[in-house]
């Protein structure tokens, strides 16, 4: 179509390099720690873009550390997708000066707890080219994509959330849920990572089920036994509902 595509990401340049080759992604990923970019676009009111800031996420030994081995220092951006089409001149600082570009898509990830804090219901590639040749034509009626998040039925989604949280859970062996990623240096493989959750998660269901016919009691204490631990201050439960919790919303208002 005539268009650049750009990944960006506050990871870092090496992860975000590795993440690229990891699923073959062949345009350039870029790497903005401190998130001033998204920043600068949601302040010119180009994209609602949602950036976490919580204390989990940010702070050395939170939730984020303990998941994956690292944290985000000034935040972590959701899931968006925003296509310009038009010259970006700036005062040098927040604001753009001169014509502003023609906003052709524009779509943010707003975190709930019904799309598994902006896990689930992306906006789908398909979706997002469709809308994109529409404004290329002159039609800007799909510029800001509608879509019902987490509630989508396309095959590229997670599971369930049950069936999430359970896998999250068994990735890190029943005592935290642990995100399936990369490892902090951007190695690691994911597909392997998830065989290895479903394998964990089908010897627990089959070791409870087996239990039942055999040591029914016993089976029943330890399972109360767990669930005690689950949602406890720090169990695998409270871990997720605390980090699912929406950490704050992009100010649509600006669109």
């Amino acid at each position: 179509m005539g268009g650049e595509i750009v990944g960006l990401t506050s990871e870092s340049q090496g992860r975000a390099e590795s993440a690229g080759k990891e699923w073959g992604i062949d345009f350039p990923l870029l790497s903005d720690p401190s998130c001033q970019l998204v920043t600068f676009m949601n302040d010119n009111g180009w994209i609602a873009s949602t950036i976490e800031r919580s204390a989990d996420i940010t702070e050395s030994g939170g939730m984020m550390e303990t998941a994956i081995g690292g944290s985000y220092k000034f935040g972590m951006l959701q899931p968006g997708v925003l296509a310009l089409r038009g010259a970006i001149t700036t005062d040098g600082g927040a604001r753009s000066t001169g014509a502003p570009p023609e906003i052709l898509l524009s779509w943010g990830s707003v975190p709930t707890a019904d799309n598994v804090n902006g896990a689930m219901g992306r906006l789908h590639q398909k979706d997002a080219m469709a809308a994109l040749q529409l404004s290329l034509s002159g039609d800007l009626s799909l510029a800001y994509p509608a879509v019902v998040q987490g509630k989508t039925t396309r095959s590229h989604q997670a599971p369930p959330r049950p069936l999430l949280y359970a896998l999250l859970i068994a990735n890190g062996n029943f005592l935290y849920p642990k995100p399936l990623v990369l490892d902090p240096d951007g190695t690691g493989d994911i597909k392997s990572r998830l065989k290895t959750a479903v394998m964990k998660l089908a010897i627990a269901v089959g070791a409870v089920g087996v239990g039942f016919f055999t040591v029914p009691r016993a089976t029943a204490v330890g399972l109360v036994a767990y669930a005690v631990f689950a949602v406890r201050a720090g169990g695998p439960l409270h871990y997720i509902n605390t980090y699912w919790k929406p950490q704050g919303k992009p100010d649509a208002s600006k669109l």
